[in-house]
């Protein structure tokens, strides 16, 4: 008897902690302080860490572009480059051109214009026109590559096809002087008012100068 009576006792006991549980008011969320929502490098943060738990390599290459401008962020090349890489490292295109550029320009690393047309040529996957549009520059001025004013043209051609405002000038270019290509003003025209009208001041001018 006495064994029943305390197996009944702890059974209610136990029953009436989990009615409890069950019936207690669920615990508020602690609200996020207010400083924290209005710091743009905290709300970036956690932009970061979910991007980089979700391996997004858009936004990887976006937060390398904040950091490269100061959007949001201090401005940090160190911190670009990175970010930068970790895309490039999967291959993202938008990535390796932004990547190819520093090295270009030899803006936080050690200017290298092998470098750049590598990591140009290696945005080519999707024959992005940005990619295209530098390839056409490395041929022409050969830097990083052989100079070939021939692939240079083919290039800026590519490039201009799908709308790049800065092939079309260069493609200009080439009409005007016979660079790679056969000479042709009118061609040249053609081209240099396509990018004017995207604002390229380089290809107003030359409007202008051919008049």
């Amino acid at each position: 008897m006495k064994k029943s009576y305390a197996y009944k006792a702890v059974a209610g006991a136990f029953l009436f902690g989990v009615t409890t549980f069950l019936n207690a008011a669920p615990a508020k969320p602690q609200p996020m302080h207010v400083d924290m929502l209005s710091k743009p490098e905290l709300k970036d943060q956690v932009i970061m860490d979910a991007a980089d738990i979700d391996g997004d390599l858009e936004a990887w290459w976006d937060i390398g572009v904040k950091y490269q401008t100061g959007d949001g962020v201090k401005k940090d090349l160190k911190m670009a480059i990175k970010w930068f890489e970790k895309a490039a490292s999967r291959n993202y295109d938008n990535a390796l051109v932004s990547l190819g550029d520093l090295y270009y320009k030899g803006e936080g690393v050690k200017q290298s214009y092998k470098k750049a047309f590598e990591l140009y040529s290696r945005a080519l996957r999707r024959n992005i026109p940005s990619a295209q549009y530098r390839l056409g520059l490395c041929c022409f001025y050969g830097r990083g590559t052989k100079q070939d004013k021939k692939a240079a043209v083919e290039w800026f051609q590519k490039a201009a096809a799908q709308v790049d405002p800065e092939a079309q000038y260069m493609l200009g270019v080439c009409y005007e002087k016979g660079e790679g290509t056969a000479k042709d003003l009118k061609k040249a025209k053609e081209c240099y008012k396509i990018a004017a009208e995207a604002e390229i001041k380089e290809a107003q001018k030359a409007l202008e100068r051919l008049k």
